[in-house]
């Protein structure tokens, strides 16, 4: 009964055996104490057609709140930080996703946000300001990590396009250290659709 893009259903439990396999399987092959979850651009077509969906009252809202929370749950439980698309973290901060009067999220205190999104209508200049205005907010509650600046795959070949890179500097907001050190670095990164 799907529609769009095919995706697991946060309403079926047979998502979490199969995610707790994976999960483990991984802990168990890289030791790192960070686990990325991924979670950019979910597309909700399917969802929304979905019975198994309906059945369980899950709105997307909520479906992506429950499924990310089990998540978080596998994570704990395997001693895992999690790290999430920026994306996601700004769905899951929204006034749609968390009770904004208690300020409760299912999101860990001890999470990671790795900010790729960038602003394509506004200029260097512009994006270099969206960047830290999105940092400055995600740092007040969580460490980031910065890669929209450095997307390689989008670099210019023959050019000096390089230059762009070196000159991002992640802590130019004004912000105070406690504040600047929720700043873990930045991460190149590169997309094979390009």
């Amino acid at each position: 009964d799907q529609k769009g893009y095919p995706s697991m259903s946060p309403a079926a439990e047979e998502t979490y055996d199969v995610m707790w396999r994976l999960f483990r399987e991984v802990a168990r092959i890289f030791p790192d104490r960070a686990l990325h979850f991924g979670g950019d651009e979910i597309d909700d077509t399917c969802w929304k057609h979905s019975s198994k969906m309906k059945e369980a009252g899950f709105d997307t809202p909520r479906a992506v709140a429950y499924h990310v929370e089990r998540l978080m749950e596998f994570a704990s439980t395997l001693g895992k930080v999690p790290i999430i698309w920026g994306d996601l973290f700004d769905r899951l901060m929204s006034d749609s996703y968390h009770d904004t009067t208690t300020n409760n999220s299912i999101l860990p205190p001890t999470m990671i946000e790795q900010l790729w999104t960038w602003n394509k209508d506004l200029s260097k200049e512009s994006d270099a300001s969206y960047w830290l205005q999105a940092l400055k907010r995600i740092t007040k509650t969580h460490r980031a990590i910065l890669s929209s600046p450095w997307y390689i795959n989008l670099a210019s070949k023959g050019t000096e396009s390089w230059k762009e890179y070196w000159s991002v500097e992640p802590l130019d907001f004004e912000a105070g250290l406690d504040q600047k050190d929720m700043v873990l670095g930045g991460e190149a990164v590169a997309w094979g659709e390009h």
